[in-house]
């Protein structure tokens, strides 16, 4: 009798550690960033924007980040490493060109961003 407890004692126990891990790697996912650049005012795509997207929360977006450029179709798509263990980070993004008025977003991931020429 004493046997067949700690057998099933350890098999809860395994089965609690088991879950915890699963849970907790479930917590970190991948965010698509899929964005298409255009200029305000022609409404044509535009390509080599620098991007940088950062992800984080409590004003520290360090956790992940990912840097690139907009393609000739004006398309940005990456996949970024996001965290939910205490709390899913927010995306934090910057979009410069020379040329255009420097555009930051806070948890726009998908869609149209319009830069503003400098006048």
């Amino acid at each position: 009798m004493t046997c067949f407890s700690k057998i099933n004692f350890s098999a809860i126990s395994i089965f609690l550690i088991i879950s915890f891990a699963v849970v907790m790697m479930s917590c970190e996912s991948n965010k698509h960033i899929f964005v298409k650049v255009f200029d305000s005012k022609t409404m044509k795509p535009l390509d080599s924007v620098f991007m940088q997207v950062n992800a984080g929360k409590n004003g520290d977006y360090n956790k992940s980040t990912t840097l690139g450029y907009t393609n000739t179709s004006g398309l940005f798509e990456k996949y970024l490493m996001i965290g939910c263990s205490g709390g899913c980070y927010d995306i934090y993004i910057q979009y410069s060109k020379k040329g255009y008025v420097e555009k930051k977003d806070f948890n726009v991931t998908e869609g149209n961003i319009l830069l503003t020429p400098i006048q």
